[in-house]
């Protein structure tokens, strides 16, 4: 049976009083009780306080992802789920869509639960990849303003 990791994240300090986290986690769970295809992974990660501009949080947790999809820990059809993409980057387009591509072509799949969407290797292949841009492009763009 596949498993479904969760990545939550949030940036700053401010962000841990707040319902970030919760609000994130909650929604995983909410995930899981609609996909029971899905067993809940002990591979979960959560960055509290790191950025994914700078890109703080591949020194926490998501660099601890990625290198458990490396070492293989986390198989094919095993899905990273996240809130939305600027969890895993908020980095300018081409450095953002490596980092997603490095794990789609693994055939890890990513869940992004503000949308419902599933992204896959294929789905690359697909409109799929503009609506990708798009969301990556924007969450760069913002996070650069607030910079």
């Amino acid at each position: 049976m596949p498993k479904a990791i969760s990545y939550v994240r949030f940036s700053s300090a401010e962000q841990a009083l707040g319902s970030s986290e919760e609000r994130q986690l909650s929604n995983y769970r909410l995930w899981l009780t609609k996909n029971p295809d899905y067993e809940e992974s002990s591979l979960s990660e959560i960055d509290r306080g790191r950025s994914a501009f700078k890109p703080k949080h591949l020194e926490g947790g998501l660099g601890r992802l990625l290198k458990a999809i490396e070492e293989k820990r986390i198989f094919t059809d095993d899905a990273i789920v996240i809130e939305a993409f600027d969890r895993i980057s908020r980095e300018d387009t081409s450095t953002a869509l490596i980092r997603i591509n490095s794990i789609l072509n693994a055939g890890v799949k990513i869940v992004t639960l503000e949308d419902s969407c599933v992204y896959t290797r294929e789905s690359l292949n697909t409109s799929a990849v503009y609506v990708l841009l798009t969301k990556i492009q924007a969450s760069h763009e913002y996070s650069k303003r607030l910079s």
